[in-house]
């Protein structure tokens, strides 16, 4: 969670405008978060006024980003939630959060963002001024393959 200013982003990540409904973005997030969920992009757009993303990283098509209105406890005019996040390499999806915490930071005093402890961009977060307020144990099996250093989930129940 941050207010913080000052993340740096990598040259040449750009996000794109995407419509919730795209089938490849459903096939992604399947792919990287291991579930089939074209509602709950649906749910993003619709209920928590989020915006979908491609992300391009020096033109070329990197994966996706979601951010829109935090909703863990009823929607905040002065939240945005970053998630999911999903990139095919770590060093993608720090790139690519790091592009969507910008972009956030532009548009909201307050943001929440989940970051497993391997991902890439954790690190770039803390000292920009983001802090941990909440640890989570995660466990899995090969039936739930989310890989945390290339995919954040959406937080709270959605994950």
């Amino acid at each position: 969670e941050g207010i913080a200013r000052g993340v740096r982003t990598q040259a040449g990540v750009e996000l794109v405008p995407c419509e919730a409904s795209d089938p490849p973005l459903h096939d992604q997030d399947r792919e990287l978060g291991g579930r089939f969920r074209p509602g709950d992009f649906g749910f993003f757009t619709s209920e928590q006024g989020g915006a979908c993303f491609w992300v391009n990283i020096v033109g070329q098509r990197a994966r996706y980003a979601v951010v829109r209105r935090y909703a863990a406890c009823g929607p905040r005019a002065d939240t945005l939630t970053i998630g999911p996040v999903g990139c095919l390499s770590p060093q993608e999806a720090r790139a690519a959060t790091l592009a969507a915490v910008r972009w956030a930071q532009k548009r909201a005093a307050r943001l929440e963002i989940s970051v497993p402890g391997p991902h890439q961009a954790l690190p770039d977060l803390l000292a920009a001024g983001f802090r941990i307020d909440y640890i989570e144990t995660f466990c899995s099996t090969t039936l739930f393959p989310v890989r945390p250093a290339q995919y954040l989930g959406s937080g709270g129940d959605l994950f």
